[in-house]
């Protein structure tokens, strides 16, 4: 169409006016005819004769069937490729050919040839014409459609002249040739190729690196790229150095190169080139058939403005779309972020993955795996390129980076930049204040260095004021290149760095340093550290550098076990366990008989006798005698730093002159006397003499106990005791208030105020605390007292003694491991596949009753795998100082070795010793408890570093070891010959290493069957009473359970009315315990006309009088029962308001109602609030029904609470009560019913009955 419009333009055919109909339609007028053409294209191939005839035939048809006026009309075909039998040419005047077929195979090519020879101007001007016309017919066709037949809009030559008119008028051809030479914009072409070897070295990607194949098409990226971009027009590729920016560009134009006309804005763009930019992309028009697409890769702080003032430009330009890249921390310098897609991006592991494999192919790493590397590069792909290959790549860039400041004479930053590089290097962290004052740069020089460093990566905020490191090797690249060892040291950095290092990492950093130096090079740094705490009184600053040298001591003290450990021929495996025993207070246990074990005592106490080095004492020795120690004014900072001087050996390190004011600390706002107690439990460490005068500075131990009681809530008034079991021991007890909200967890409230109380009492070889009730009484569930505690001193440890000893646990679970975790995984999963094989082999000896002679048959083998595992050990590395500072970071360490140890050598030696006749339930619990430690070891983050876990193998060993388990417990079970031939028997008959699963079937199809005969007794026993049950079973999760078979059983009681049989209950535990015995995990529940009532659920009690509530059965059961539960809301009501009123009744008897503590007052406002809500909703539930029956249970409540009241006025006067009415409770925890408890739990039954008839 758009050629026909030119050809007459051109005058080469007759002049008339065209009416686009569509894209392929149009209709030509002039004053004697109408021409109506279909233009039909293809992408390859000829058409033939009779596909020409047939579209032909469709437009006469057309013509034939629309509304004639009085001209002629002619039906013609414009065909875009050869036709046979036709010639390959437009006619000169389609109006006077007698021909109605027509073949222009390249109109848009003829078009723009056209153009340059009627108009000499170059080609690109005449490309923008053709776009512009292409343009209009578009926008007429789109009109047209709409339009009636009368009203339709046409283009004639006078058209096509304007267009032409407009485009050479705005052409300045100078300014485009100028965008062309000047490189400012250029084409994109994927022609050509680089083969580049050291393209994974670090090469930044360019097209010819993707029409190489060498950068990774992320497939998924692209396709969420190249969508947006469709939709958006305006994206942006954001991520940090290294992460694969330019890969994923240059992919998405390689992908779309088909979709838009593709030009890149160069990198070294600059404002001035914007001028002949914009004609350059006028002149090319973009359009919907011929969009424009502009690649601008690497935005940075030099060329950002030409951005953002192409996007101001270009954003009302229909059909022209543009993406670049930019690094994550150059973001901030794009404007009107909102409308840009932002694609974040960082080095993944598809990409990493497919790096390492063709690094792997070309022989350029010998890792094994790309995980763990991967985890080490923190996703940055120079650090990953580095760690897989050890390139230079990365120190290269580094070092232009610092040639080009030292050049340009940026001194503020080159300095910054060695003090930051050399404390990242070393894991640590930079205080930016305290760097700016003792680099003496000012505040406005020190942030202009510091944006200019953070823009080009030199420097990482990693928070608020903080500097650290991108990643420690990129750090130790910086701090290679800035440092000459000529005029610029690394010492002296290092020194500069550790005065402003920031506090939390000060002490990670001095272990770090220690670590790259030799023991007999030590002493010299050591006095050094001592000469900046001579002039420095911060106490954080103290803490930072004592804490520090405090683990390089206990690293010492690693290497030293280490030594002793290979020296006694000690196997790695159980490195970490020995560990623990290293504390000189802390003993091995003895075990009988064993030699390997007995190595591991002569290497501890060797490891003992030995002197061990203490840096830190070191320090304070060379400390200037003049030395003030920093003065101390609150708990928290004289705890923090007394515990730098707890002893790991027998050397006090308690300076003399310490300087602490423990009365004004102690009297801070906010301090509790629980808050000083952690401070003097580290002081006893240190010295108990010096915890002592503490506490006599502070009144002496009278005054600090009653202060801590009056601080307390529910505590009795505590006391010392000269003969207690442990020696002097000191006592307080907590009173029992029966209010689960605030005394939930008795063990742990005991515990804490033992820790307390010996806190408080520096004389004191113990400290007891019962759970009493108001008269003095431990509280007791039948016979027993599960709560009252009496604790030795030396089970009660500072939480900072305990940090030390965690501190060294993490140094040696380091040290023990091997190199590389992919290196342990790749050996542990040889021994995990040997493993599996070899046991199947055994355990199927084992069980068809074959003669296993293990010294010759399995020893060599067993032997040799336990061998190669007791060489290896797993754990995570100590990498940051977050791993020291948190006591609680849970960590992985290498359990798989003990797993596999344990079957070989333990539970393969147990199952050759099992005989006929003897009991074997141990052994069937120490399988089924390995089963489940080998399926724990499926989750490994190891496994991520080898490309086959061992996945399959672990389900398998596990399902074996589990099978023997069942085997086990039925041996134990059924201990006959007979039972166990019967089982051999079922072995024999198994398939080909079958014999173990088919043995377990057999065992455990035994055992379901002995069960169901058991139930189905008990059914029927009381079913001869007219008392009736139904079972529902599930398995228990545990594999390293006791019972067998492994399930849990609940019995429900079917009932109509549960007030009037509830007495069933007592009949059915009777039966069920005389049957069922202590074998099995039963409980029972009523069944009141198809639905479970769980409030009333219970579990038998065999070493107590009575059962105990199943509190639980309701989430344990709930989905996995087909009734329904039936949630009694009423009978809940009225226990709360018992409770309440028993709990007022417990607290009455002990507190002074006028002297409570803030937390007391709250409980008891909180239990009236319980009280009265309840009690008004039974009200209103016994009115609304019309329940006059049940008017008695409202009066009986407020009878108990009138009593309670006058009790409580009665022991305000110091009145002595017969009959409190805690009594109750107590009676029925001790195992007694009283006649008020069963009273209660009628009325309980009544409501609950009432909401069943009611539901």
């Amino acid at each position: 169409m758009v050629h026909v419009l030119l050809l007459q333009w051109a005058k080469k055919i007759s002049m008339g006016s065209i009416v686009p109909e569509g894209l392929e339609d149009f209709t030509l007028e002039s004053d004697e005819v109408e021409l109506w053409v279909q233009i039909k294209s293809k992408r390859d191939g000829l058409f033939s004769q009779n596909q020409a005839d047939k579209y032909l035939q469709i437009v006469k048809e057309k013509s034939n069937s629309t509304l004639k006026n009085s001209k002629p009309i002619k039906e013609l075909l414009i065909l875009e490729q050869p036709c046979s039998n036709l010639e390959e040419k437009f006619t000169d005047d389609i109006f006077d050919s007698e021909h109605c077929i027509f073949v222009s195979k390249a109109p848009e090519n003829e078009s723009v040839k056209l153009l340059v020879e009627q108009l000499d101007v170059a080609k690109i001007i005449a490309n923008g014409i053709v776009s512009d016309l292409y343009m209009l017919v578009a926008d007429c066709s789109q009109k047209n459609a709409k339009l009636n037949y009368a009203n339709r809009q046409k283009i004639s030559s006078n058209s096509v002249e304007g267009i032409i008119n407009t485009v050479l008028s705005y052409s300045d051809f100078s300014l485009i040739d100028k965008a062309i030479l000047n490189r400012a914009i250029k084409l994109i072409r994927f022609d050509t190729s680089d083969p580049n070897v050291n393209f994974y070295k670090g090469v930044k990607a360019r097209p010819r690196h993707i029409s190489s194949g060498l950068a990774l098409f992320q497939n998924s990226k692209i396709k969420e790229l190249t969508s947006n971009l469709a939709s958006k027009k305006k994206c942006l590729i954001c991520g940090p150095s290294g992460a694969g920016k330019s890969a994923l560009l240059w992919s998405t134009v390689f992908q779309s190169f088909d979709t838009y006309r593709w030009f890149e804005l160069c990198s070294t763009t600059t404002v001035q080139d914007l001028n002949s930019i914009f004609e350059f992309i006028s002149s090319r028009s973009p359009s919907r058939k011929y969009p424009i697409a502009i690649a601008f890769d690497e935005i940075n702080t030099q060329n950002y403005e030409v951005w953002n003032l192409c996007l101001q430009h270009f954003m009302d330009i229909d059909d022209l779309y543009i993406v670049g890249s930019i690094r994550a921390e150059d973001r901030y310098l794009i404007n009107n972020l909102g409308d840009i897609y932002i694609h974040e991006l960082s080095l993944d592991k598809e990409t990493a993955e497919f790096i390492w494999r063709n690094l792997l192919k070309s022989k350029s790493t010998d890792w094994q795996h790309w995980q763990e590397p991967f985890n080490n590069s923190k996703e940055l792909m120079l650090e990953y390129i580095h760690i897989l290959t050890q390139g230079n790549r990365l120190s290269d860039l580094i070092s232009d980076q610092i040639k080009a400041r030292e050049t340009q004479e940026r001194n503020h930053e080159l300095a910054i930049v060695r003090v930051s590089s050399e404390i990242s290097s070393y894991g640590g962290e930079i205080d930016a204040a305290k760097l700016q004052e003792t680099l003496s740069i000012s505040p406005q020089e020190t942030s202009l260095a510091l944006k200019r460093l953070l823009d080009e990566h030199l420097v990482h905020e990693n928070r608020k004021g903080v500097l650290g490191g991108l990643h420690d090797i990129r750090s130790n690249a910086l701090s290679e290149a800035c440092h000459d060892g000529i005029i610029f040291h690394k010492h002296d950095s290092l020194m500069t760095g550790i005065m402003c290092a920031t506090n939390e990492t000060l002490p990670f950093i001095v272990y770090s340093v220690f670590k790259g130096i030799e023991y007999n090079e030590r002493e010299p740094l050591v006095n050094e550290l001592a000469k900046l705490l001579s002039v420095n009184n911060e106490s954080s600053f103290w803490v930072g550098i004592l804490k520090g040298l405090g683990l390089v001591t206990l690293e010492q003290s690693v290497n030293l076990l280490i030594s002793k450990l290979e020296k006694y021929q000690v196997r790695r495996s159980i490195w970490n366990t020995v560990s623990m025993f290293a504390n000189a207070n802390i003993e091995p246990p003895k075990l009988d008989d064993n030699r390997h074990w007995q190595s591991v005592i002569d290497c501890l106490a060797d490891y003992k006798n030995e002197s061990h080095k203490d840096y830190r004492l070191i320090c304070l020795e060379f400390l200037d005698k003049n030395t003030k120690y920093p003065k101390l004014t609150s708990l928290e900072d004289s705890s923090e730093l007394l515990s730098c001087f707890i002893p790991f050996y027998k050397d006090s390190l308690f300076p003399t002159n310490f300087d602490i004011d423990v009365v004004k600390a102690s009297d801070s706002d906010g301090n509790k006397v629980s808050d000083l107690a952690n401070f003097l439990l580290v002081a006893y460490q240190i010295s108990p003499s010096f915890s002592q005068s503490i506490v006599e500075k502070l009144g002496g131990n009278d005054v600090l106990l009653n202060l801590y009681q009056s601080q307390s809530s529910w505590l009795s008034k505590p006391k010392l005791i000269d003969n207690g079991k442990h020696g002097v021991t000191v006592g307080s007890n907590i009173h029992f208030i029966g209010d689960d909200d605030v005394q939930s967890d008795f063990n742990t409230l005991a515990v804490e105020n033992c820790e307390v109380l010996i806190a408080l009492s520096p004389q004191a070889d113990a400290a007891e605390c019962r759970v009493v009730w108001p008269n003095g009484e431990s509280v007791k569930v039948g016979e027993h007292s599960y709560h009252d505690k009496n604790m030795p001193r030396e089970n009660i440890h500072a939480k900072d003694k305990v940090a030390w000893n965690v501190a060294f646990q993490k140094i040696m679970n380091s040290k023990a491991s091997l190199e590389r975790s992919t290196d342990y995984a790749i050996a542990i999963q040889d021994c995990l596949n040997k493993s599996e094989k070899l046991f199947r082999s055994f355990s199927e000896q084992w069980i068809k009753g074959k003669s296993i002679n293990r010294k010759n048959q399995f020893a060599d083998q067993f032997n040799e795998i336990i061998t190669k595992v007791n060489e290896l050990n797993y754990s995570e590395e100590v990498e940051n100082h977050q791993q020291f500072n948190s006591q609680n970071q849970a960590t992985e360490v290498d359990r798989l070795t003990g797993a596999i140890s344990g079957l070989l050598s333990n539970l393969s030696n147990r199952m050759g010793k099992v005989t006929p006749g003897a009991r074997c339930k141990s052994e069937a619990v120490y399988a089924g408890d390995l089963a489940q430690d080998f399926l724990a070891q499926r989750t490994l983050r190891i496994w991520s570093f080898i490309s086959s876990p061992p996945i399959e193998e672990i389900n398998k060993l596990a399902k074996r070891i589990e099978d023997v388990s069942f085997i086990l417990h039925e041996m134990d079970q059924d201990p006959s010959p007979n039972k166990i031939a019967n089982i051999v028997k079922t072995a024999k008959k198994g398939p080909l290493g079958g014999g173990i699963p088919a043995a377990a079937r057999f065992c455990k199809d035994s055992a379901d069957r002995k069960l169901r005969k058991l139930l189905a007794s008990l059914k029927n026993e009381l079913a001869l009473k007219e008392h009736y049950i139904e079972f529902e079973i599930r398995e228990i999760e545990a594999k390293d359970t006791i019972y067998w078979p492994p399930v849990e059983i609940s019995i429900l009681i079917k009932m109509d009315n549960i007030l009037e049989q509830a007495s069933y209950i007592d009949i059915v535990i009777d039966s069920a315990k005389n049957i069922l015995g202590q074998d099995w995990v039963y409980s029972l529940t009523p069944l009141v006309k198809g639905a479970i009532v769980p409030s009333m659920s219970i579990k038998p009690a065999f070493n107590m009088p009575l059962p105990y509530p199943n509190l639980d059965f309701s989430n344990d059961w709930k989905n996995d029962s087909k009734y329904t539960f039936f949630e009694s809301v009423y009978q809940s009501c009225f226990q709360l308001c018992l409770s309440s009123i028993q709990s007022l009744s417990l607290i009455v008897a002990v507190r002074d109602l006028s002297a409570l503590t803030e937390d007391e007052g709250e409980t008891i406002d909180k239990l009236k609030h319980t009280f009265k809500y309840n009690l008004e909703l039974i009200e209103k539930f016994i009115e609304e029904n019309d329940l006059e029956d049940l008017a008695e249970i409202s009066d009986f409540i407020h009878e108990r609470w009138n009593e309670m009241v006058e009790q409580s006025e009665a022991f305000s006067k110091g009145e002595e009560i017969n009959k409190p009415v805690y009594l109750g409770a107590k009676s029925y925890l001790e195992g007694q019913v009283t006649e008020e408890v069963q009273l209660q739990g009628v009325y309980g039954l009544a409501l609950l009955q009432s909401e069943l008839e009611l539901k």
